[in-house]
């Protein structure tokens, strides 16, 4: 008996000290460092307002809870309070491992925090823990929840049901950057609620970057209720644009709070949706081949485009058919067999594919001249052996340029008709190097007189007529312009090469398969034009040029590049209607700088520059 009630208090005595020591394990425990940014995960310091992540051991129960979806946020969460100044804070979850918790709005300067848990029965009560407090203490919330990678962002621009977080955006999309650490709203909110609409903007300033280069905020406050993201009360959200401008890939993104940097996240841009807008002419002409262009946005190099025939049947558009190919534009020589409706398709290599734009196709265009100018300047004047463009409808069964075969037993001449297309002006024939529906390039017989004259075109269908004004000289510099023509918005710079043959644009204007850059001051360009007036000896046009015959009298030429006169070395024909000028650049500063030749009285076209870079 005495020896039964031994072994019973001394397993009773186990017992009780078994108690004693789960409880002494269950005391909350952690560390200033394991109080964290819960955008960021990064420690040290906290915020008036943030939201932050303690972590430690023995916090809360063994199996996460969750008291986010309570509004105001409670200051107990499942028998787990943050004290933070010796006051209950707003506490989002719990864990053993991990709490959730609002900083209030009024701490500065630095702070004491505190978890108890009454879990086990017994409140239980972590160390006091001292932090520091900042102004600001901006993180970034990333999609992965460590603050690192992709940011947690929203593209309002998304449509349809499932509307995702953190996809890829278009340059011109707006977004919402979540993060937390923002500090002081205006109008101030109280903790544990998200924020008003219209927002409770930062007293603090907001910037952001993206890949280095300052974007422009809309606004930046305490998330609001009707925010799609659904963060604890604390977090806080930016609004800008992405930049345009941007190529598909992946941007860092930085923003500044107070003069506080966040973490770096990554901005993912997807490369621009496949898009037909518009195509030129907009209602084509059936009957003959001719080149159309196709306007919109994410076109690669390599595409095919599917064009679905009237009533049935389609044919495939690829390879050489498909031209000057850019992101927001290609041209494509297609012949329409028959009047009616016409639906085309772009299919890139890399599988992105457009909606199906439908047009209408016209009868055969009649012949007609509309202008006569300058195939340099597109200006009315001409020169008797300068380059001409004639502009019309219905003026070539198909579209070419001039070919080996077309000089097959002319000797030293040059072609006078392609493919039936023919012209004269003022009665004399014209040598054709260029031949489509609505444009023909010719090359102007010499001819010594001056003022209004016939321009005559024929072909197998018929003949048209127009005029022209022939002038002693029609100075212009032949362009170099980007894929898409000229508009308002794109540089044009004079056709001139460096003498080692790369082209005088900057950098990258052609893209990488074209060797470019600036012109430097005290280097020699060649420069090339048409229209600069006789050369000694004189070179007949409808011949091919022999040697390089200089101008009859340089003494009349003159080059300004950006307003300075340029010595010029060398001027006179090298080619057919086309003349080089040697010329010196000045010295200039950086930029774009304005070209100009005089001969003769008369001036070559504006709005064309050589770019410079010192």
């Amino acid at each position: 008996m005495e020896r039964s009630v031994r072994n019973t208090l001394t397993s009773l005595t186990v017992l009780l000290l078994g108690c004693v020591l789960t409880a002494q394990g269950q005391t909350p425990t952690f560390t200033s460092a394991g109080v964290l940014n819960a955008a960021s995960m990064t420690g040290g310091t906290i915020a008036p307002g943030m939201l932050t992540v303690i972590t430690g051991s023995n916090l809360g129960s063994a199996n996460f809870f969750n008291c986010a979806n309570a509004l105001p946020l409670p200051t107990t969460c499942n028998k787990v309070q943050v004290l933070v100044n010796g006051v209950a804070a707003p506490v989002a979850y719990e864990s053993a491992s991990a709490v959730s918790f609002q900083v209030p709005f009024n701490v500065s300067g630095s702070a004491t925090i505190q978890v108890t848990s009454s879990l086990s029965g017994t409140a239980l009560s972590s160390p006091v823990v001292a932090v520091p407090v900042a102004a600001t203490v901006p993180g970034l919330y990333s999609i992965s929840g460590t603050g690192a990678g992709t940011g947690y962002y929203f593209d309002d621009q998304q449509s349809g049901i499932f509307k995702q977080f953190s996809t890829s955006v278009q340059p011109g999309d707006t977004l919402e950057l979540y993060g937390t650490g923002f500090g002081a709203t205006n109008p101030a909110v109280a903790p544990g609620i998200r924020g008003p609409d219209p927002l409770a903007v930062c007293v603090a300033k907001v910037t952001l970057t993206v890949n280095g280069n300052a974007v422009p905020v809309q606004t930046a406050g305490l998330l609001p209720s009707d925010s799609p993201a659904t963060i604890s009360p604390g977090a806080d959200e930016v609004v800008f644009t992405v930049p345009a401008g941007l190529a598909a890939g992946t941007y860092p993104m930085v923003v500044t709070v107070g003069g506080v940097n966040s973490q770096t996240v990554q901005l993912v841009v997807a490369p621009p949706p496949v898009v037909i807008t518009s195509i030129s002419p907009a209602t084509p002409a059936s009957g003959a081949p001719q080149v159309v262009t196709v306007t919109g946005t994410g076109f690669e190099s390599g595409l095919t485009v599917t064009m679905g025939l009237p009533g049935s049947g389609s044919t495939t558009i690829s390879g050489s058919q498909i031209q000057s190919v850019t992101a927001t534009s290609f041209q494509m020589t297609v012949t329409f067999g028959a009047t009616g409706t016409y639906t085309i398709r772009v299919s890139n290599p890399d599988g992105g594919q457009s909606g199906i734009f439908e047009f209408a196709v016209g009868p055969p265009a009649a012949m007609s001249v509309t202008k006569v100018e300058n195939a340099a300047s597109y200006a009315p004047g001409i020169e008797g052996g300068s380059w001409v463009s004639i502009i019309g409808t219905g003026l070539a069964s198909n579209t070419r340029i001039w070919l080996a075969s077309d000089f097959v037993g002319l000797g030293n001449g040059l072609p006078l008709s392609l493919d039936g297309v023919s012209v004269t002006i003022n009665g004399k024939s014209a040598a054709v190097y260029y031949i489509s529906q609505t444009q023909l390039n010719v090359q102007a017989p010499t001819d010594s007189a001056l003022g209004t004259v016939s321009v005559a075109v024929k072909n197998s269908s018929g003949s048209a007529s127009g005029t022209a004004t022939l002038q002693t000289y029609a100075p212009a510099f032949f362009p170099f312009t980007q894929a898409g023509g000229v508009s308002s918005t794109t540089p044009v710079y004079a056709a001139a090469v460096h003498l080692d043959g790369n082209y005088v644009v900057p950098v990258g204007y052609y893209g990488s398969g074209y060797a470019s850059r600036p012109a430097t001051p005290g280097e020699t360009l060649e420069i090339y034009g048409t229209g600069f007036g006789p050369t000694n000896p004189a070179a007949p046009a409808g011949q091919i040029v022999s040697g390089a015959p200089p101008l009859t009298d340089p003494t009349q030429l003159q080059i300004r590049i950006g307003g300075v006169l340029a010595t010029v070395t060398y001027a006179g024909l090298t080619a057919v209607g086309e003349y080089q000028f040697n010329v010196v650049v000045p010295a200039l500063p950086n930029g774009n700088q304005p070209i100009v030749a005089t001969i003769g009285g008369l001036t070559s076209q504006t709005g064309i520059s050589i770019p410079i870079q010192n």
